[in-house]
């Protein structure tokens, strides 16, 4: 893995720094794209994304997402909604909430816990709810036949 930080980031607050961990399968990809870029001529400075005046704006690279989206016929995404997607699939898969918020480059939590997203339908929902309750009071789950039954009061 490697980690870098650039210098144009968000300093709003002291979590501006936004930290991407890369395997060498993401290195290799980012090689490919600045090969691309010195091939086509421009100004990288080293960015992934660049024009021909150099580094792109979020805005720009919204703006490219977006179409990309219309001209591939699915749902149009913005460069935030693949932010909650990923912060999302991160609360998902077990990543602690704190290191959402610093990953994403938050100062508040609470801006962490709006970005995160149940994606899991109502069933599975219910079903985890179940799971996670069950062992309350000595109640029964289903298919365990050696549980207490109790009484809810």
């Amino acid at each position: 893995m490697t980690t870098c930080v650039v210098g144009h980031t968000k300093k709003k607050n002291p979590y501006g720094d936004r930290f991407i961990p890369l395997n060498d399968y993401d290195l290799g990809i980012l090689e490919i794209i600045k090969a691309i870029n010195k091939d086509t001529g421009l100004q990288t400075d080293n960015f992934v994304f660049c024009g021909i005046n150099g580094r792109r704006t979020i805005r720009s690279i919204d703006h490219v997402i977006r179409k990309m989206c219309a001209k591939a016929k699915i749902e149009v995404k913005s460069a935030h909604d693949i932010r909650r997607t990923v912060a999302s699939e991160m609360h998902a898969n077990g990543v602690p909430v704190e290191t959402i918020r610093e990953f994403l480059g938050h100062a508040n939590i609470s801006q962490t816990y709006e970005y995160i997203v149940n994606h899991k339908g109502k069933k599975e929902t219910a079903r985890l709810i179940h799971e996670s309750l069950s062992s309350m009071c000595g109640l029964v789950t289903q298919g365990n036949s050696n549980s207490r039954k109790s009484k809810i009061a």
